[in-house]
């Protein structure tokens, strides 16, 4: 069993709260950890120690099987020594149900016509509109 793990370089990871997403920026193949596999993920990056994340909480025999999985698709490696590495963690933002875009895609409205159906800006348009009615 390995002791130390570590995040290559490539792979990129984001907290979004009930979920990890982890990308390969070489490939381009994206992956999503839940449940207990996120608590691994997060307990590795604190540690970089499998033993930490074991004593974390998460049960050891699923760990190792989690810890496996990883290594095996290249989404962590080994190291010789314990390093932690960077989680970010997605802003909460306020639920969206479309109704914040929509206006972005409204085209402006066109400005009144000026004359008797628009309001008169100066006294020559106040003059004219006194004629015309």
């Amino acid at each position: 069993m390995t002791r130390f793990i570590t995040c290559p370089q490539h792979i990129r990871s984001a907290d979004l709260g009930q979920a990890i997403v982890i990308l390969d920026s070489r490939t381009g193949r994206v992956e999503t950890l839940l449940g207990a596999a996120r608590y691994l993920w997060l307990a590795l990056a604190r540690t970089g120690d499998v033993q930490a994340a074991q004593a974390a909480g998460i049960d050891a025999k699923q760990a190792d099987q989690l810890t496996g999985r990883l290594l095996a698709d290249e989404l962590l490696t080994t190291a010789t020594l314990a390093r932690s590495w960077q989680v970010p963690r997605a802003a909460v933002t306020a639920p969206s149900w479309g109704t914040q875009e929509v206006p972005a895609g409204l085209p402006r409205s066109a400005s009144p016509p000026k004359g008797r159906l628009g309001l008169a800006t100066n006294a020559r348009e106040l003059r004219l509109l006194g004629r015309l009615s």
